[in-house]
């Protein structure tokens, strides 16, 4: 691509598909072919693919690369981002191959914030499921380990008994103080003052409550609380 005499062969050959749309995936192997540096040659190649979308006249085109940088951006050269108009990042929720994916999406005109995607297996593809980001799904598993720990605990607990708990299990511990104020919020855990003004914590029950939170039967009421780049016009 960096050569124009074989830049202008690839543009007529796209001209001649009737190329709208340009996919460059991916990006680090034809650095590599290149012998061009990922931490610093990444613009070169991205200038000399801007000049062979220039030449049939192609508007949209999409690089994909890999995340670096503790999976949060993109590998090497800041070129790579200073180039598109907006940044798709796909993430995986760990480093298991089969945990779920994600999507968070910024940029001219874009703002996506991180949402939960799932996996068609018959058509193999990825869609938006309105789910909220990795974080949400830390804090909704936290609470339901944390209603499940509560309701077989022999007496409320503290605080500080429930993240021991949980992190025994690989809850974060930030997942956990998120998830207890969930669930108090929700008034699906209650806390009450024990020793020393500690914050003890339990599942709800239908008595001692004012009696404006029970209804007539006396049941409790429930609170349901990668880039991609655009020429201009």
């Amino acid at each position: 691509m960096l050569d124009p005499q074989v830049r202008s062969a690839w543009a007529d050959h796209l001209r001649t598909l009737g190329t709208t749309y340009l996919i460059l995936d991916c990006l680090r192997p034809l650095l590599d072919a290149l012998s061009l540096d990922e931490q610093h040659d990444a613009g070169r190649l991205l200038v000399a693919f801007d000049q062979l979308l220039a030449e049939p006249g192609i508007r949209e085109a999409a690089v994909v690369h890999h995340m670096g940088h503790g999976g949060e951006r993109a590998r090497g050269d800041s070129r790579v981002r200073d180039w598109p108009d907006v940044e798709w990042q796909l993430f995986r929720r760990s480093d298991d191959p089969a945990s779920g994916r994600y999507i968070r999406a910024f940029g001219r005109d874009v703002n996506v914030l991180e949402s939960t995607l799932a996996f068609n297996l018959v058509f193999r593809h990825l869609s938006l499921t309105g789910g909220g980001s990795r974080r949400d799904a830390e804090v909704e598993q936290a609470l339901a380990a944390i209603l499940a720990v509560l309701g077989v605990a022999a007496k409320p607990m503290s605080g500080r008994e429930v993240e021991a708990t949980l992190e025994a299990d690989g809850h974060p511990r930030n997942a956990i103080r998120a998830a207890l104020r969930l669930g108090v919020k929700a008034r699906d855990i209650v806390v009450q003052e024990g020793p020393r003004k500690a914050r003890l914590h339990s599942l709800p029950t239908t008595t001692g409550r004012p009696a404006e939170e029970a209804d007539v039967t006396g049941n409790r009421e429930e609170a349901v609380c990668a880039p991609v780049r655009r020429s201009a016009p």
